[in-house]
């Protein structure tokens, strides 16, 4: 039975709480201290987040400090949930509070490169004048940021490995942190409005109600700068990357990692917040995400844009919203085309393969809204492509009297067979009830 628990500091890490609460026991070992806080003296706890604690520990906790709090203000979960989708973040948050483990809820990155419990000496020293004892900050352990944002000087390393294989024991800041530590190596003033700017955004509170992804909010940013388009379809993705480049110290990004983020296929926060910085977005803004739906006059202007083609030598000006009228048939053979072509292997009714199809640049269907309205009405998830797929290779098969297998099927189609298993209950919508049946059956 827990007896005693110390207080929880300022931006203390839940794993340097847990720390001091066995260096605080008496405990002969960490091990002991483990299992009265989580119920194994060999569980590994997390640096970063918290752990999956007692019921005892629970209710002693829940005197001190929300769970809730206790997770949005003592662990990282705030710096790698806060760009993730809603459902994902709600998902990992409820996962937390539950004590489990997220896995891959969150964007947590899983390269090789070794990582070290941080500290600085100048806020070791005044929590020791403090708090009688130094400890582990969660500011300290955000990535990359290799400098205190309250004192400006370098963040010097523990020489503790975070990594999920680590040894269970629990070290104790007040041993590990050295009294005379001082680093003389200043950082450029860039660098320490950079940390500060990421402090910031680490301490804003994660909206609740529903916003623009990430993806979409930087994007909408970029409109008015130099890195899009004057008529906001193209982004100037090997302009912003280079300015990124030359402005911040050991940028090892890549022009596709920040193409994924305005995509919404990434949410790597550092990333995210390096991108945001350069463009001179407020935390409060960025966190908020708020993004204004497009108005009548936004189109026009674009549309207008995008007509205004240079007179000179004979050219015309191209009236786009005949063009799109006059496309609109058109644009419907080669949809159905798509779809009912049991010749070849069935396609996906998407908008590069429509502005294939009709010779047209990937991006027309951009200024022709009526036949992209139209191509969207087509759109179909991936299960219920693969289960189209799938339909269509059993039929192939049936027809070229090849013996049916699963892995008839795979050839033909190459899906997994995790995907194969999620399409199989929409398999109702391309055959019939007894098809459907032979084909869950391989």
């Amino acid at each position: 039975m827990i007896a005693y628990m110390p207080a929880v500091h300022p931006d203390e890490l839940v794993y340097s709480w847990c720390s001091r609460y066995y260096a605080h026991s008496g405990f002969p070992n960490y091990s002991m201290a483990l299992e009265e806080l989580f119920g194994d003296k060999n569980y590994r706890m997390s640096y970063e987040f918290s752990g999956c604690f007692t019921e005892d520990a629970k209710a002693v906790i829940d005197k001190m400090i929300d769970l809730g709090e206790l997770i949005e203000r003592h662990t990282m979960f705030p710096y790698y949930a806060r760009f993730a989708p809603q459902a994902r973040r709600s998902a990992a948050y409820e996962t937390m509070i539950s004590g489990k483990h997220i896995g891959k809820l969150l964007p947590i990155p899983t390269n090789t490169e070794a990582r070290y419990l941080m500290f600085c000496s100048l806020c070791a020293e005044e929590d020791r004048r403090a708090f009688g004892e130094a400890y582990f900050h969660r500011t300290h352990q955000i990535r990359h940021i290799g400098i205190c944002p309250h004192h400006g000087c370098t963040l010097q390393s523990t020489g503790i490995v975070i990594t999920a294989n680590a040894s269970p024991r629990l070290y104790v800041a007040e041993e590990v942190i050295p009294y005379s530590s001082h680093d003389e190596q200043q950082p450029r003033q860039t660098d320490t409005a950079l940390a500060r700017y990421m402090l910031d955004v680490l301490d804003q509170p994660i909206p609740t109600a529903p916003t623009a992804t990430i993806g979409e909010y930087l994007t909408h940013r970029l409109r008015g700068t130099q890195y899009m388009s004057s008529v906001g379809t193209m982004r100037q993705i090997a302009r912003l990357h280079s300015d990124m480049k030359e402005r911040y110290t050991d940028f090892q990004y890549k022009e596709h990692h920040i193409q994924k983020v305005l995509l919404g296929n990434s949410f790597e926060p550092h990333l995210i917040m390096l991108i945001a910085y350069h463009l001179g977005i407020p935390p409060q803004e960025l966190c908020n995400g708020v993004v204004s739906s497009t108005s009548s006059t936004d189109v026009r202007t674009r549309t207008r844009a995008r007509s205004s083609y240079n007179t000179r030598k004979g050219s015309q000006v191209q009236d786009w919203n005949q063009l799109d009228k006059d496309s609109l048939p058109d644009v419907r053979k080669a949809i159905k085309m798509l779809l009912v072509d049991s010749t070849s292997r069935p396609r996906r009714v998407t908008e590069r393969a429509v502005c294939q199809l009709m010779n047209w640049p990937s991006k027309r269907l951009d200024v022709l809204p009526l036949c992209k309205a139209e191509v969207r009405r087509f759109y179909e998830a991936m299960p219920q492509y693969w289960a189209r797929e799938i339909v269509w290779a059993y039929r192939k098969l049936v027809d070229s009297k090849t013996k049916l297998n699963w892995r008839a099927i795979r050839d033909l189609t190459n899906i997994r067979r995790c995907d194969f298993l999620v399409a199989q209950s929409l398999l109702v919508h391309y055959a019939d009830v007894e098809t459907c049946d032979k084909i869950k059956t391989l």
